[in-house]
């Protein structure tokens, strides 16, 4: 397959991983909280922040120009730093609350960057458009509908 197509199919499903990833943190964020409250469970948090990226081979990343790895391994810094977090962490619920919440401004952060870089914004201005955007790249609607109200668990 040629490179421009394999590396335009990479930014696609890069894109979409790391909008799934933040979208699904915002939207289960009280949930995963509950759980966490109730049951002590890593599971939920782990399978949320499951990440295909950490699979790719270096060919593969090599695709990818500067700009866009840096952005994408920002992300992925990220992600990874709330991860470990999550699985070895013994925090009372609310300290857990306090610190996914700071995780998820910091994730939203790279993530529209990381986004922009790859191409997903709606926002084209005078650019050509991207060949695919997705229908919220802000991620407002995400925490909207996940009733995230940063550090409003009791």
């Amino acid at each position: 397959m040629e490179d421009a197509i394999r590396t335009e199919r990479l930014r696609i499903v890069l894109g979409l991983e790391i909008h799934r990833v933040t979208d699904d943190l915002l939207r289960r964020r009280t949930l995963l909280v509950e759980l966490w409250s109730r049951h002590r469970v890593r599971t939920p948090f782990l399978d949320t922040t499951f990440q295909r990226y950490r699979t790719l081979s270096m060919g593969e990343l090599l695709l990818l120009d500067r700009r866009e790895t840096e952005a994408v391994e920002a992300f992925y810094r990220e992600l990874d730093d709330l991860r470990f977090y999550l699985s070895h962490t013994e925090d009372m619920p609310r300290a857990l609350a306090d610190t996914l919440d700071g995780a998820l401004v910091r994730l939203r952060t790279v993530a529209r960057v990381a986004l922009g870089v790859l191409g997903t914004r709606l926002d084209h201005d005078d650019r050509a458009a991207a060949p695919w955007s997705l229908v919220d790249s802000s991620f407002e609607m995400a925490a909207e509908l996940g009733g995230v109200g940063f550090g409003l668990e009791e």
